[in-house]
């Protein structure tokens, strides 16, 4: 997994993309409310297009490439990338037996498992390929978002017409 060049560069990218996913969702919204798309002209995949949109929106706030890359076990040995997401899916499900219910603070906690979830179900939800654990979550999100920008662009379009 290769990290962003700077701390700099990675802020840049999240403000960058928040901001992105937000205005995407707001579009979303206002899709959803519009009272002239009735049950006909509603798309059938608007359901599909909102879970992929919330799951960005959460990924976009678990792919700092930093956090994802490592960290070191109780004896500091340091733990590879590979290693990193085992321990973090098998504490994640943990946690959801322990207490039956996980919060954005456990997301984080346990994000290099849980950024491949969230990526993987909008990717899902659009019909892509599932995420190569090896790159970028960063590079998956933006891969991702561009699908359902044109996504959204092209349903978008259809009503206007």
């Amino acid at each position: 997994m290769t990290e962003r060049s700077t701390d700099l560069e990675n802020l840049a990218w999240l403000v960058d993309s928040r901001n992105k996913i937000q205005s995407l969702m707001l579009r979303l919204y206002r899709l959803a409310q519009d009272p002239d798309v009735n049950e006909a002209k509603r798309p059938e995949n608007l359901h599909d297009l909102i879970g992929a949109a919330f799951s960005l929106w959460r990924a976009v706030f678990l792919a700092n490439a930093k956090a994802l890359n490592s960290e070191q076990d109780p004896e500091g040995k340091k733990r590879g990338p590979r290693q990193k997401l085992d321990k973090d899916a098998a504490d994640f499900l943990k946690r959801v037996i322990d207490t039956n219910a996980i919060s954005f603070v456990d997301d984080l906690r346990f994000g290099s498992w849980t950024v491949g979830y969230y990526l993987n179900n909008a990717r899902f939800r659009l019909g892509l390929p599932m995420v190569n654990r090896d790159d970028l979550p960063q590079d998956y999100w933006d891969k991702t978002f561009s699908k359902l920008e044109e996504t959204l662009q092209s349903v978008e379009k259809l009503k206007t017409e």
